[in-house]
C-alpha cells in the first residue's frame, strides 16, 4: 500500500499477499485517511534519535546564543550517551527515570577531569530541563505525539553569597588580567569585564540575562535597561532602573558594532577560564590573595 504524507513524501508498506493482505491494506488505508483528515497523522520519517538531533542542532545553531547553544547541546548529548535512545518515540517516562538513576551514579567532572564527587541533583535537573525543551520541539515538529512526564530530583536551595565591597573592588582591579574578548573596536577586555561585573553586582542579574542585553535595550536618557521576557525567569518584559555608577561603565560598550551590548564570540568554557584568571589575579590591599569565599560575584555563580 502507498500513500503521500502531509509533507508530500511517498510512503509504502507491505501488508502481505492474498486476500488477507488486501484486507489489511484496506484497514490501514482507512486508518491513515482518518488520521490525515483529523490532523492526527504521525509521520514515521526521520524518527531516529540521530535524525531528530541533527534537526535540533541546526535549529540551535540558527536561533540560540552561543552560551545557551553549548549548554543545551552538551546536556542533550549527555542524555544520549547515558540513555542510548535509538528511536525518539521510544523515550518514555520510564526511560527518563532510568537516565536519572544512571546519571546520578557517574562522577562529576571539572575542567574535563573526573572528580571524587557524584553528579549533583542540580546538574541532572539542568540536563533534564534542556532535554524536555528539546522534546517539546520534537512534539511541535511531529517526531512524537506527546512529551513524556519528567520527574525532577529534589534539591536544597542555597542562599546567594555576595562579595564584600573590598573583595569586589579587588576583582574589578584584577580585570586588567583579562585578554578576551579582543575583537571589539574601542573597547578593551578589562573594560568589557568591568562593565559585566558591575552590572551583575549592582543589578543582581544572572550572567546569561546580562549577556543577552542588546545595545538598543539600554536607555541612558531614561537611565533604564530592558529585561526581555525570553531572557529572565519571570518571562516578562521589564524596564530596570540603571544606577548612574553602572551607566558609566556601560557607556563605552554602546559604541561597539554588535547587536548585543556585551558580545562574547567565544565558547562558554573560555568565559569561565577568563574569569578564573581575574579571580587568581585579584589581591587584597595588603597584597594577599582573595579567600576562596570572596571570589564569587553575584550572577557569576560559584568560584571556578
Amino acid at each position: 500500500m502507498s500513500h503521500y504524507d502531509p509533507d508530500g513524501g511517498l510512503r509504502t508498506k507491505s501488508c502481505g499477499p492474498g486476500k488477507v493482505g488486501l484486507s489489511a491494506a484496506r484497514r490501514l488505508a482507512d486508518t491513515i485517511h482518518a488520521q490525515l483528515v483529523t490532523g492526527t497523522y504521525q509521520s514515521v520519517k526521520k524518527s531516529s534519535w540521530d535524525s531528530f538531533f541533527a534537526h535540533y542542532k541546526k535549529h540551535a545553531e540558527d536561533t540560540f546564543d552561543v552560551l545557551s547553544r553549548e549548554t543545551a547541546l552538551r546536556s542533550i548529548e549527555t542524555f544520549a550517551r547515558v540513555a542510548k535512545p535509538k528511536l525518539i518515540k521510544a523515550i518514555t517516562t520510564e526511560r527518563v527515570d532510568r537516565f536519572i538513576a544512571d546519571r546520578r551514579k557517574e562522577r562529576a567532572t571539572k575542567k574535563k577531569l573526573e572528580t571524587d564527587k557524584l553528579v549533583s541533583p542540580a546538574t541532572v535537573n539542568r540536563e533534564l530541563r534542556y532535554v524536555r525543551a528539546a522534546l517539546r520541539l520534537a512534539e511541535d515538529w511531529g517526531y512524537i505525539s506527546k512529551v513524556p512526564k519528567f520527574r525532577f530530583l529534589k534539591t536544597h536551595e542555597k542562599l546567594p553569597t555576595y562579595a564584600p565591597p573590598e573583595h569586589f573592588a579587588a576583582i574589578m582591579h584584577a580585570c586588567s588580567a583579562a585578554t578576551l574578548p579582543n575583537n571589539l573596536p574601542n573597547v578593551s577586555a578589562p573594560e568589557w569585564w568591568r562593565a559585566l561585573l558591575i552590572s551583575l553586582y549592582m543589578n543582581g542579574w544572572r550572567i546569561k540575562q546580562m549577556l543577552n542585553v542588546r545595545r538598543e535595550d539600554v536607555n541612558l536618557t531614561a537611565m533604564t535597561v530592558l529585561s526581555r521576557a525570553e531572557h529572565n525567569k519571570g518571562r516578562r518584559y521589564e524596564e530596570i532602573p540603571l544606577h548612574p555608577f553602572v551607566a558609566e561603565y556601560l557607556k563605552p560598550l554602546l559604541g561597539n558594532f554588535s547587536e548585543l551590548l556585551l558580545p562574547w564570540d567565544h565558547n562558554r568554557r573560555t568565559l569561565w577560564v577568563e574569569f578564573g584568571k581575574i579571580q587568581q589575579a585579584a589581591k587584597l590591599t595588603d597584597g594577599t590573595p582573595l579567600p576562596k569565599g570572596g571570589r564569587t560575584v553575584a550572577g557569576m555563580g560559584s568560584t571556578i
